[in-house]
């Protein structure tokens, strides 16, 4: 090896350094909110064999790149300096579903492969049977978008201009698809400039040594923390409301996971079969929840790199909704991901009690509005990505409002909105009492109201209507999540989570997410503790005394604990 270790440690920065940045140009490049501000979007470095070095801001993309990289690379594996790849198939190009772009520019350093820069960026649409790709009612994959296999997108500054007029008939918005695909593609070509650079300053030899350091040391660090953990099997399995087409059935997620010695194995074999609707995850995405979870439960301060893969046997069934047969439609996969690393990380909570966190509220899903604009007879498309909260752990209160587990997005400001569409949001807010009660309390989930000033078809795609985030070691589970449509004169009317909507000037929308599951027994929780929750909303005085067993007067300058009535109540309920 030519590399030392201070070599290895300079290097590894400067990739870090350059992931981290070109992650944010991506932000900031981008046309569309769900790139600019929910930050939909990721890029990363990965060696010429198609392996992730650092870890980047978006976990969420991380083990679909070793896909990506893998399917291009044996798709042209002649390739050259200037080339661009593009694909967005979950099962030809690794993708994690049609609305995703993936592309892969090589980096080259004295005619050598040096590495590949890669990025996936979510679109506000790829073409499909709905508005935005993201129906919750496809059979097929063939129904969730215009399908890309690896292709070449560019050579040099000559664009494959027959692929760009196909997907230019496809796309409901091009100009919001091409800005955003030029600025994507424009960062990763930007990235792989960077790489050779890099290379030519350490030489490429050197280079190629700091990957494998880099990569060896972090299947060495993930197994030297699973090896602190007793051997052993633990389980747990979730469910999702359905599929989104046999809405009567709910698809079940099991997971078995296996410590022995330094050895962690991941076993989804008794997952429900691969189902109708669109709610199959491919294992290229699937991977994901597994990694995520096991650098949670060890140590956060790993990140990820393709070295951890190394370390972790998956272990799937053919067939069954966690490795699908294509055609199956995927494209509720992102719902499917939440699930899979709330059950994980419960599963391997049983090896690291003091670890362990009850389940999430999940994916808040998308909602996608495709406006009419009466002036000019355009169309707009607005498109979100809305959160949900986190669960409770041994050592406190979950995290409200927010996108929970591998996601880290954001949601698109108000302002932004109200400048970009003809909505107005008229509430924005904590759901009260929608945290699950327990010694540590759930996270808040969070009520969205639009009124629409203008004619809209809305799709929206979500779930946990039936089933709440769990709460662990006698928590309570969250609220479930809801959707009404209030029109001009009526009553609230409450419609399905998911599913598509017509909305009339002046209708209001309102959705709320599902909130997450608390820790330990409720009447464990700090009286002063429950009431501070009333005082700041998030707890309603009749919760205080039903899930907490505490009771709240009014002691002449507001709420106080009633200690006898508290006391009597508690051991009563004992």
């Amino acid at each position: 090896m030519t590399a030392g270790a201070l070599e290895v440690e300079l290097t590894r920065s400067r990739l870090n350094a350059t992931v981290q940045e070109l992650t944010h140009l991506l932000y900031r490049s981008a046309y569309s909110t769900l790139m600019r501000e929910s930050r939909d979007c990721s890029f990363t470095l990965l060696t010429p064999d198609g392996e992730v070095i650092v870890d980047g801001p978006g976990t969420f993309h991380d083990s679909s790149y070793h896909y990506l990289a893998r399917a291009v690379l044996q798709r042209f594996p002649d390739m050259h300096e200037g080339q661009v790849f593009v694909t967005n198939h979950p099962y030809e190009g690794g993708i994690p579903h049609t609305p995703d772009l993936g592309v892969v520019v090589p980096a080259f350093c004295e005619g050598r492969l040096v590495g590949l820069a890669c990025s996936i960026a979510h679109k506000s649409d790829f073409g499909g049977s709905v508005v935005g790709s993201a129906s919750a009612y496809s059979t097929e994959l063939h129904q969730e978008g215009l399908l890309l296999p690896p292709t070449v997108g560019w050579d040099g500054e000559d664009a494959n201009e027959t692929l760009l007029q196909i997907i230019a008939a496809n796309v409901r918005s091009p100009d919001l698809f091409f800005g955003d695909m030029r600025a994507q593609v424009g960062v990763t070509r930007l990235g792989a400039q960077r790489l050779g650079e890099l290379a030519a300053r350490t030489g490429v030899d050197t280079l190629l040594d700091v990957y494998a350091a880099i990569l060896a040391h972090g299947e060495r660090a993930l197994r030297a923390k699973v090896a602190a953990w007793p051997d052993g099997t633990a389980t747990a399995e979730g469910f999702l409301d359905s599929d989104g087409v046999v809405t009567d059935r709910p698809v079940r997620l099991h997971v078995s996971v296996t410590v022995s010695g330094d050895q962690l194995s991941v076993d989804f074999s008794g997952s429900d079969e691969q189902t109708v609707g669109p709610a199959n995850m491919t294992p290229m995405y699937g991977d994901s929840a597994v990694f995520y979870a096991a650098v949670a439960m060890t140590d956060p301060a790993l990140g990820f790199n393709d070295g951890i893969r190394r370390a972790i046997r998956i272990v799937r069934r053919p067939g069954t909704v966690l490795d699908p047969v294509p055609p199956a439609p995927v494209g509720a996969a992102t719902s499917m991901q939440q699930r899979l690393i709330d059950i994980c990380v419960e599963a391997m909570g049983a090896f690291v009690p003091d670890a362990a966190i009850a389940h999430s509220g999940g994916s808040g899903g998308t909602l996608g509005f495709s406006w009419q604009l009466s002036r000019t007879g355009a169309r707009a498309l607005q498109y979100e990505v809305l959160g949900t909260a986190m669960g409770a752990t041994r050592r406190g209160d979950g995290v409200s409002g927010c996108t929970v587990w591998a996601t880290n997005l954001a949601i698109t400001p108000i302002e932004v909105l109200e400048t970009q569409f003809p909505v107005r949001v008229r509430r924005f807010e904590l759901l009260r009492d929608s945290g699950g009660a327990g010694r540590h309390r759930g996270g808040l989930s969070y009520r969205r109201e639009y009124e629409a000033l203008a004619p809209a078809v809305v799709q929206r795609r979500s779930e946990r209507a039936v089933f709440p985030g769990r709460g662990l070691d006698g928590g309570k589970p969250g609220s479930v999540a809801k959707v009404t449509i209030t029109r001009s004169g009526a009553a609230p009317e409450a419609v399905p989570v998911q599913g598509r909507y017509e909305l009339a000037a002046h209708d209001v929308l309102t959705v709320e997410g599902s909130g997450a599951g608390g820790m330990g027994d409720p009447f464990l929780r700090d009286p002063e503790a429950v009431r501070d929750d009333v005082l700041r909303g998030y707890v309603s005085v009749e919760a205080a005394r039903d899930d907490y067993g505490v009771v709240l007067v009014d002691g002449g300058d507001g709420l106080v604990v009633d200690v006898a009535a508290t006391r009597a109540l508690r051991t009563r309920r004992a």
